[in-house]
């Protein structure tokens, strides 16, 4: 998650981050900083929110979609801890026309805690007319 685009914004980056395919799922390993605060001690509940999304956003890659967020629905079970190792394994569910289900979990590495559920729908669009029409913004 960053500002890139947004000089009006602060960059915000997790820090330690590792991503691996484990069959369909993709696992990101994360740890959040003093930047990703909400409660103390505790990340930020859109901070958790923000990187679900951005997580998801590889599983497109992996299944080859171009996609924009459609819903984004986060369960939290527990305060997500700063300075702390988590795992957010996420994966790409049902696809029924253009909407792609996606679901994830958010743990605490040591403990296996979990912190957080996330559950999405993504709307798929053609890869051509979304580049076609960022060059006719751009002109």
């Amino acid at each position: 998650m960053d500002a890139e685009g947004n000089p009006s914004c602060e960059k915000i980056s997790y820090v330690d981050t590792e991503i691996h395919r484990e069959g369909d799922d993709l696992i990101a390993y994360v740890t959040l900083r003093a930047a990703h605060e909400g409660a103390p001690g505790r990340s930020h509940g859109g901070v958790v929110a923000a990187l679900f999304d951005d997580i998801f956003g590889f599983v497109q890659g992996v299944i080859n979609i171009t996609a924009f967020t459609g819903q984004l629905t986060i369960t939290y079970r527990a305060g997500t801890p700063l300075h702390t190792r988590l795992a957010c394994r996420v994966r790409a569910g049902e696809q029924n026309g253009r909407k792609v289900i996606m679901t994830g979990e958010l743990a605490v590495v040591e403990t296996g805690q979990l912190v957080a559920e996330a559950h999405s729908v993504f709307i798929t669009v053609d890869r051509e007319v979304l580049v076609n029409s960022m060059r006719d913004t751009q002109t």
